[in-house]
């Protein structure tokens, strides 16, 4: 059963991508707005990826990438 105070997708989830650590990426069926908690940067997309299983933590495609090659 889900924790239901945990922060859930902002929208249906299509693919789910296999785990690289802590993190895990998510293409959604709608852009999603959202402030990346690594660049703070604003971004708008379907593809994104989180930390911990927590949807407050989300990644940018580009801070990914980065979480990627120093793994």
């Amino acid at each position: 059963m889900k924790n239901p105070t945990m922060p859930q997708p902002p929208s249906k989830i299509v693919s789910t991508f296999p785990p690289k650590g802590d993190v895990q990426q998510f293409r959604l069926e709608q852009p999603h707005e959202f402030v990346c908690s690594r660049c703070e940067r604003t971004k708008k997309s379907k593809l994104v990826a989180i930390q911990c299983g927590d949807w407050n933590m989300k990644l940018c495609n580009g801070c990914y990438g980065y979480f990627l090659a120093n793994q």
